[in-house]
């Protein structure tokens, strides 16, 4: 999997990007006014489910994204992903909800340093200003021509971002591309 070193030497200007390995996904869909539902996934998944619209999770080797009023993407490099899938399947017997194993059609994709915003924001339309996007949100959206999920990890800032592996080869393109401008070379 493609990765990406800052050349940069300046601190502030300094911007590492790679693809994570070894995480796991699974989605999952149900409604959040159903009280067992909600216990069910925290049974199945150990955490506490995100229900604010745009927010995420985080938790060492664990994450949970909101993806929408009724659904959300569980990553784990801790857990296999098919106990990821059994636990949640067995905890959400007899409930209105749905599982699915994705971890093969999503890759992740992280990106750090001081100008990771400018490097977004060439491709994606939301606003990335420490204002607006703060640790623990995510959002649907697009990276150029590739639907993406994204989210703050960390004031550094990190941003990750959940990419459909059919998309991972345009989407190094287009980071090659984009960040010549940035003194990024690929290694």
């Amino acid at each position: 999997m493609p990765k990406y070193h800052s050349q940069v030497t300046h601190e502030k200007d300094q911007l590492s990007l790679s693809w994570l390995k070894y995480w796991n996904i699974i989605n999952f869909r149900g409604d959040i006014k159903d009280p067992i539902f909600l216990a069910s996934i925290e049974k199945g998944t150990k955490l506490k489910l995100p229900i604010t619209e745009c927010s995420t999770l985080l938790e060492d080797g664990n994450k949970i994204i909101w993806a929408g009023p009724d659904d959300w993407f569980w990553l784990s490099e801790k857990m296999s992903a098919s106990d990821m899938y059994q636990s949640l399947k067995d905890s959400c017997k007899g409930t209105n909800s749905a599982v699915t194993d994705v971890s093969g059609g999503y890759r992740i994709l992280r990106l750090s340093g001081g100008r990771v915003g400018e490097v977004l924001a060439q491709g994606c339309p939301l606003d990335f200003h420490s204002r607006h996007f703060k640790v623990g949100q995510s959002a649907g959206s697009v990276f150029f021509n590739t639907s993406i999920w994204v989210w703050k990890t960390s004031d550094e800032p990190i941003y990750e971002l959940l990419v459909r592996s059919s998309f991972v080869g345009y989407v190094d393109l287009l980071m090659k591309t984009i960040c010549k401008e940035f003194s990024i070379a690929k290694s």
